[in-house]
């Protein structure tokens, strides 16, 4: 462990992101499937408009959030059919050379199947929304999913699970990160 935190440390002072560095720690202590869970970034407010486009914050953090997982192996990334994610899953999907692919965000279980079937042992991407964002993390095994606001977009949720499902550590691990400029 103290190779670990020093390793940690010295990747750090080197200029290596902290999200990278965990990540790569993770992936080399046993074979995992990543899956990043975001909820949507900023969308604008339009009385009777149920499907917004982002705002120019939102614009910002969905590029961010791109920054943030630049040097992560993304590849396929997820979103509901609606502008605010779709957008929001845009320059992380550009910058991993994939296509966003539109998927139903009522039915988590199906998709954390499809994303075990297709993408076992790579790492994924999943942008939905504030109420269907903590129903993806129970259907990835996370027991106690944080609730989130309707004013909080910050959050990062990073979902390591085990490949082996028979191993004794079969239990999948949530980091919780946040990015971009702090919500409020």
């Amino acid at each position: 462990m103290l190779s670990i935190l020093k390793s940690f440390k010295t990747a750090l002072r080197c200029g290596v992101p902290a999200l990278l560095v965990v990540f790569m720690l993770a992936w080399g202590a046993r074979a995992e499937t990543t899956v990043v869970v975001v909820r949507h970034a900023e969308k604008r407010i339009e009385p009777g408009n149920h499907d917004p486009m982002l705002t120019e914050a939102g614009a910002e953090r969905a590029e961010a959030l791109a920054r943030l997982l630049k040097d992560i192996p993304i590849a396929a990334v997820y979103s509901s059919d609606f502008n605010r994610t779709r957008s929001t899953a845009a320059p992380t999907a550009r910058q991993a050379g994939v296509e966003v692919l539109l998927r139903d965000p009522g039915d988590p279980d199906a998709l954390r199947d499809e994303i075990l079937r297709d993408h076992r042992g790579g790492a994924v991407l999943v942008v939905g929304h504030s109420n269907t964002v903590p129903r993806m993390l129970v259907s990835l095994g996370v027991e106690e999913p944080p609730a989130i606001a309707d004013d909080q977009y910050d959050d990062c949720f990073i979902v390591l699970i085990p490949d082996d499902p028979d191993a004794t550590d079969a239990e999948p691990t949530l980091l919780h990160l946040h990015y971009g400029r702090p919500s409020p």
